[in-house]
C-alpha cells in the first residue's frame, strides 16, 4: 500500500513538472494558437501569382479537430491562402473559407492541399471571413488526436476595384462613365457585375473587356453581355486568350438604357465603354437668301468609308437600289471626295454615307435660299410703245423686292402711268437680281 502512494506521489510530479514546462513554452502559448479571436495577417503583394514561395507563420494545431482563425477583408482582394504541415505527422490537410465561425456556410468550396499544391486561391469581397482547417494523422485513425506545428500565410492582391456597388444587380447596377475604363472584381460571393449606362442619341457602342487570367482559375467561360433595358440579350461574347483586338465588339444602338455583364468566372476584370454620336449634322454656308452656290458640309462624327449625293428624296427603302445610287455618267448621283458638296440650284438632296461598319445612313437637306432669277415685271413689256396710260405691277417669289425705280424714282407695286414719254423701269430683288424694261408712251 505504502509502495502505491509513494508511486501515485511521483506521478502527480511529474504531471505537475509537465504542466510547468508546457506554460513555459513559447510552441503552445496563446498567441501559437489559430482561434476565432486571433486575426490572420494578410501579406499584401502587387501579383499573388508571382509570390511562390512566402514566409509562413507557425501554429500550433490538433489533428482530427477543425480549427479556425479569423480574416478581415478591407476591400475587394485575391487571397492565397498557404498551408504547410510536418508530413511525419500529418497525411492531409483540408481548408475553407467560411462566413460563419462554425465554418458551416462555406465562401467557396473545401480544398484538400497536397505537398505538390499546399494553396488555396479565392476572390473575396470586403468583410470577414474565417479559415477553416482540418488535418489527418498519418496512422489514418480518426480519433487519433496529436500536437503538431503547421505553417500558415495568407497573400492578398488587392483588386483595385472602381465599382461603386460590390454586390450589383440590374437593379442596383455600377454606373459607366464613357471612354472611362472600369475595374471590376468578379468573387465568390458576387460572380457578377452588372453596368448601366444610358444614350441620348443614336450612337456606336464600342465595347473593349478584359477578364485577368490568374493561375488556378478557369476564366474559359468569362463573357461580356450587353442587354438592353428589359435585360434581353443584345450581344453576348465570350472572352478571348488571343489578345484584345478579340475582346471587343461594335454595336450601334437607338437611344434608350442598356446594361453590361460580366460574369463566368472569378477574377478581376476592366470594362471600357465608348460612344461616337451616329446623328450626321448639316450646315450651309449661308441660311439666308442668296444668288450664289451654297455650300453643304456635313458633320459625320463617325468612321466612313464613303458618301453619295443625289438631287432627290430618297426613301429608306431605296438606300441600296442600284438606278439611284449609281454614279455612272449620272447628272443627279455624285460621289464626295469630302463632307462638302456645292449646290447650284433650289432642290432637295439625300447624302448617303455609309459607315465603317458597312451599314448605310441617310441625310436630306433641302435647299431653298438660291434666287438667281430677276423680279417679274408685269404690265409693261420692253421696247414697247404704249397709246394709253400702263399699270406696273411687279413681285419676286424668293427673296422679294428690295427696289423698283421708274426714271430713278421709287415707285409702288400697281403705280399707274399715263404721262407721255419715254421711260425706263428697273425692279431689283433682296440678293441684287434686276431686271431693266424700257417702254414708251405717246
Amino acid at each position: 500500500m505504502k509502495k502505491n502512494n509513494n508511486l501515485k506521489t511521483k506521478l502527480y510530479g511529474l504531471c505537475f513538472c509537465l504542466l510547468v514546462i508546457a506554460s513555459l513554452s513559447p510552441a503552445v502559448t496563446a498567441k501559437a494558437d489559430i482561434s476565432p479571436n486571433y486575426e490572420i495577417p494578410i501579406t499584401y503583394t502587387s501579383s499573388v501569382d508571382n509570390l511562390q514561395y512566402p514566409a509562413t507563420n507557425q501554429f500550433t494545431a490538433v489533428t482530427g479537430i477543425s480549427g479556425v482563425g479569423k480574416v478581415v477583408i478591407n476591400k475587394p482582394t485575391v487571397i492565397k491562402a498557404y498551408m504547410n504541415w510536418d508530413t511525419a505527422e500529418v497525411n492531409s490537410s483540408v481548408i475553407w473559407f467560411s462566413r460563419d465561425v462554425k465554418g458551416i456556410d462555406l465562401v467557396g468550396a473545401q480544398v484538400k492541399l497536397t505537398s505538390e499544391k499546399n494553396y488555396e486561391l479565392l476572390l473575396l469581397d470586403a468583410g470577414t471571413y474565417y479559415f477553416n482547417y482540418a488535418l489527418k494523422a498519418n496512422n489514418n485513425n480518426k480519433n487519433s488526436y496529436y500536437f503538431t506545428t503547421v505553417g500558415v500565410c495568407l497573400v492578398g492582391q488587392y483588386a483595385n476595384s472602381t465599382e461603386q456597388v460590390n454586390e450589383s444587380s440590374k437593379n442596383n447596377p455600377n454606373s459607366i462613365k464613357f471612354g472611362k475604363v472600369e475595374t471590376g472584381f468578379l468573387s465568390i460571393t458576387a460572380p457578377i457585375d452588372y453596368y448601366r449606362f444610358e444614350i441620348k442619341e443614336k450612337s456606336i457602342i464600342t465595347v473593349n473587356f478584359n477578364f485577368l487570367e490568374l493561375k488556378d482559375i478557369n476564366i474559359k467561360d468569362s463573357k461580356c453581355i450587353l442587354k438592353n433595358s428589359m435585360n434581353a440579350n443584345v450581344i453576348v461574347q465570350s472572352y478571348s486568350t488571343r489578345g484584345a483586338e478579340y475582346n471587343t465588339f461594335t454595336k450601334i444602338l437607338d437611344p434608350g438604357v442598356y446594361y453590361i455583364t460580366m460574369e463566368g468566372s472569378t477574377t478581376i476584370t476592366s470594362l471600357e465603354v465608348k460612344k461616337v454620336s451616329y446623328k450626321i449634322q448639316a450646315k450651309k454656308s449661308t441660311e439666308a437668301f442668296t444668288n450664289k452656290n451654297v455650300k453643304i458640309t456635313l458633320k459625320v462624327p463617325f468612321e466612313y468609308s464613303e458618301i453619295l449625293v443625289t438631287k432627290a428624296k430618297v426613301s429608306k427603302a431605296d438606300i441600296t437600289d442600284y438606278s439611284t445610287w449609281n454614279t455612272y455618267r449620272s447628272d443627279k448621283t455624285k460621289e464626295l471626295s469630302d463632307t462638302t458638296y456645292t449646290v447650284t440650284a433650289n432642290g432637295t438632296y439625300t447624302f448617303r454615307v455609309r459607315d465603317y461598319l458597312k451599314n448605310y445612313n441617310l441625310y436630306v437637306v433641302d435647299i431653298d435660299n438660291i434666287d438667281k432669277t430677276a423680279p417679274v415685271i408685269l404690265g409693261v413689256k420692253n421696247k414697247k410703245t404704249y397709246k394709253s396710260p400702263v399699270t406696273i405691277t411687279f413681285y419676286d417669289k424668293l427673296s422679294g423686292v428690295n427696289t423698283a425705280k421708274l426714271n430713278k424714282k421709287t415707285i409702288k407695286d400697281g403705280t399707274k402711268v399715263s404721262a407721255k414719254g419715254t421711260y425706263t423701269l428697273i425692279v431689283t430683288d433682296a440678293v441684287g437680281n434686276s431686271k431693266t424694261v424700257k417702254f414708251t408712251i405717246k
